[in-house]
């Protein structure tokens, strides 16, 4: 037959190596048309809302070649672009609260309520001891509400925390069974009385059979008893 010429030869050689080639740039330019759509939705997100309507690519080349308003300008869009950053914080912010949450409720689930009984709201080393020990165990142990005697500036501190506070007076002469129908109603398994002054919180305590924590600070002479007993 009639000879191949040599043009032809290499002509028809070099579309199989053509083929190859754009096939073995196939797993690379994938990820870059991904890219290349993420940042266009970044900048379209970024835009204000005055900035000029965003070009549509119809082409790779078109995108090597470049767009000079293809992005808009930083100082018309900062502003957008900070609120988005600032939604995507806040998003962040929310995701991770609801995840400590569940992993709270998780770890306390099927545990007793636990109320907390101290002997004053004032600022001072027993009521800061329990103010501590809510924070550490608040994530592990369901503290529900505190009780105190009367109002004083740790009550904020232990509002801060989540917890709330009400003030209930031992020396009003159905106190007892009023806390008793409290410690019902709020459905507490666990009382931490705190001093030694709130002894009557603890005998209150065992009568309904509730577990007790008593956290006693004193250490009192022998011929003193019956003056603080009183």
């Amino acid at each position: 037959g009639n000879p191949v010429p040599p043009a032809a030869r290499t002509a028809t050689a070099s579309r199989p190596r053509s083929a190859d080639r754009q096939r073995g740039f196939a797993p690379v330019m994938a990820p870059l048309r991904s890219l290349l759509a993420v940042c266009l939705a970044a900048a379209a997100l970024a835009a204000s809302p005055f900035d000029a309507p965003m070009p549509v690519l119809r082409s790779m080349s078109e995108a090597r070649l470049g767009t000079p308003h293809l992005f808009p300008a930083r100082s018309q869009s900062q502003a957008s672009f900070d609120e988005l950053l600032q939604l995507l914080d806040q998003k962040r912010e929310e995701i991770v609260l609801a995840q400590q949450a569940a992993q709270r409720e998780a770890a306390v689930q099927g545990k007793p309520l636990v109320a907390m009984f101290m002997h004053s709201l004032e600022r001072n080393g027993a009521n800061n001891f329990c103010l501590h020990l809510a924070s550490k165990l608040l994530h592990t142990q369901p503290f529900a509400i505190v009780f105190a005697p009367k109002e004083g500036p740790m009550r904020a501190d232990f509002e801060a925390i989540g917890l709330r506070v009400e003030t209930l007076d031992p020396a009003s002469p159905d106190f007892l069974d009023v806390l008793q129908r409290r410690l019902v109603e709020e459905k507490i398994g666990f009382v931490v009385a705190n001093t030694i002054m709130r002894c009557d919180v603890v005998s209150l305590a065992h009568r309904m059979d509730l577990h007790t924590l008593w956290v006693i600070h004193e250490a009192w002479p022998q011929d003193q008893l019956d003056y603080y007993a009183k």
